[in-house]
């Protein structure tokens, strides 16, 4: 190993142990870092863990070692390096994903050693690990929320579920257009959006995924992809002028400010303490840097102030916790304004158009009524376990609604012509039937993952499955009826409001 290297080191800490692991591309082995104390003679603090140093030729007859020791396994081209929670390491090398238990056997977990080109990735649906064949995987990282593991492919990401289905989570391929949308614009959906020189990877332990990019000229940041699919600027502002070529280019600031304001030049690595700070190595600037959340913050007026600066919002509240203003980050103007009763109850909101929602309660606190801008006033009937029980307005009733006990959970809806809707949990509270007025059933079954996907059967045996990512700025959904496939793109403009749809096929 060299003090200097003309390449990039890999680096990864097992959750188990809390071991160091290095992939050292040049020298074609893996290592562990034998003491974390300072040692006189640092070339003697590393263990072999995989590779002989010689090279893992295509075709080989031994498969490369795999089925054995790492220790007498030959590597092709060894870099991104990750341990998932059982303490199995998993690193790229060349074009394959490789893995070594925790006996030290070598076998590969994705892709071929021969000289097959890449496969294009399939756009929307899931994959078997079978089919996926990488073009230049770099980094690896393993969600410590369920185990998957995540791969950067040439500017893509892929998320590996546990057993073995790979679906893109972030980064659109080239063959991958989707009708009615520029692939080169900033789309705030992951799977549409495209990576810049993407280069180092990092998940949470509340399942965020972190993306550094770096041309090293205009573009250094690092952006997230939420458990909802959506991909946002958490740090590094874009560059008017080249960090690698202009000497006079300011490529370093932001210190104690937001990190969407901060200037990065080439972060490299990427990693997430279980408090969810973020570090960052921003390689050019000779620094490491971290992001904190975000902390309240007291302000000379005696308010507390809680910043988003993805939703470029600011958020006020007095010393008894009452959120009393949303301000704009950008201009400071005034958003929302709420306003509380004697019993740190909420009476109205106000927006910046001056449109008001009014509150009035008894004297214990419950609801009334509301009226809206419009002034139209709804009255609430209130149960004693504070459920809504009726929605009335100009005399008449509009919901009548009973509920599973005091579970909270809802019974029964009756709309103004009195047709009644039945809704029926299982034992965690999850729907599992919807039996509506004209006699028609829905039995809903659920998968849990980044996405939300729903089965649903009906009484006439129509089986229809959505998938959607749920994301707040555009929401993309497959719908599956009757072997048909149905794309669609949903938008809400943010200004308008009015819904926008695009339907892909």
């Amino acid at each position: 190993m060299s003090n200097s290297p003309a390449h990039k080191y890999y680096l990864a800490t097992s959750p188990v142990n809390g071991a160091v692991y290095l992939s050292d591309t040049s020298s074609r082995k893996v290592f562990k870092v034998k003491s974390l104390n300072v040692v006189k003679d640092v070339a003697k603090n590393l263990e072999l863990l995989a590779g002989t140093g010689d090279q893992c030729l295509p075709y080989d007859d031994t498969r490369c070692g795999d089925g054995g020791k790492a220790v007498e396994a030959t590597l092709t081209n060894p870099r991104g390096i990750t341990v998932d929670k059982y303490g199995v390491i998993f690193f790229v090398d060349g074009t394959m994903i490789r893995r070594i238990d925790q006996n030290g056997i070598i076998s590969t977990l994705l892709g071929f050693n021969d000289l097959t080109s890449a496969r294009p990735l399939s756009c929307d649906a899931v994959m078997d690990i079978s089919q996926v064949r990488l073009e230049w995987p770099t980094d690896l990282a393993v969600s410590p929320m369920d185990n998957s593991l995540y791969v950067l492919d040439n500017n893509v990401v892929l998320q590996i579920s546990a057993n073995h289905q790979v679906r893109i989570v972030a980064g659109r391929p080239m063959h991958c257009q989707v009708p009615g949308i520029d692939h080169f614009l900033l789309s705030k959906v992951a799977i549409h959006a495209t990576l810049e020189s993407a280069n180092a990877l990092a998940v949470s332990h509340n399942g965020i995924l972190y993306i550094a990019e770096s041309d090293e000229k205009k573009i250094n940041r690092v952006r997230q992809v939420s458990t909802n699919g959506e991909i946002s600027l958490v740090a590094g502002a874009p560059s008017g002028c080249d960090c690698k070529t202009d000497a006079n280019c300011d490529c370093y600031s932001g210190d104690e400010g937001y990190a969407k304001d901060a200037k990065l030049n080439a972060p490299s690595s990427l990693a997430v303490c279980p408090d969810g700070e973020l570090y960052i190595a921003d390689l050019a600037n000779i620094r490491i840097r971290y992001v904190r959340r975000n902390k309240p913050y007291l302000n000379p007026l005696s308010m507390y102030e809680v910043s988003s600066p993805i939703n470029d919002e600011l958020y006020l509240f007095d010393s008894n916790g009452s959120h009393i203003f949303t301000q704009s980050l950008t201009t400071g103007d005034h958003l929302y304004n709420l306003t509380y009763t004697g019993g740190g109850d909420l009476s109205s909101i106000t927006d910046k158009n001056k449109n008001t929602v009014i509150i009035r309660r008894d004297t214990t606190g419950m609801p009334l009524w509301l009226m809206v801008p419009d002034g139209q006033t709804f009255w609430f009937t209130i149960g004693t376990n504070t459920a809504l029980k009726t929605v009335a307005a100009q005399g008449q009733e509009l919901a009548v609604m009973t509920y599973h006990g005091s579970s909270g959970l809802l019974a029964t809806k009756t709309n103004e012509n009195g047709w009644t809707t039945f809704f029926e949990y299982d034992t965690y509270g999850r729907l599992t039937n919807i039996t509506y007025p004209t006699g028609r059933v829905s039995s809903y079954r659920s998968a849990a993952d980044s996405s939300v996907r729903i089965q649903a059967e009906g009484s006439t045996k129509e089986d229809i499955t959505v998938t959607t990512n749920l994301s707040a700025s555009g929401t993309f959904y497959t719908l599956m009826q009757a072997e048909q496939e149905t794309l669609q793109f949903l938008t809400v403009a943010q200004r308008s409001g009015h819904l926008g749809a695009v339907t892909l096929s």
